[in-house]
């Protein structure tokens, strides 16, 4: 799921906070929280090293700033 959320930034330009994310627990909503947060700042850091598209770093480093707003909740929070 967090490939599938990073997945969603590498297109064309998008919010952080546009993105819809829903589970069934709030386990599970903290979990996946945790694992988008580490799966974004890994692909900082690697971009940083390999000297990777300046474009996607820019990307990832606005979607870790707006990282509070993202949407990421149980089904029963609607």
């Amino acid at each position: 799921a967090s490939d599938v959320y990073k997945r969603q930034l590498d297109g064309p330009p998008i919010s952080i906070k546009d993105i819809l994310v829903v589970t069934f627990t709030k386990a599970a909503a903290k979990e996946l929280k945790a694992r988008i947060l580490q799966n974004l700042q890994n692909t900082a850091d690697r971009l940083k090293k390999s000297g990777g598209s300046q474009e996607e770093l820019q990307k990832i480093k606005k979607a870790l700033i707006e990282f509070d707003l993202a949407n990421i909740s149980t089904i029963h929070s609607f």
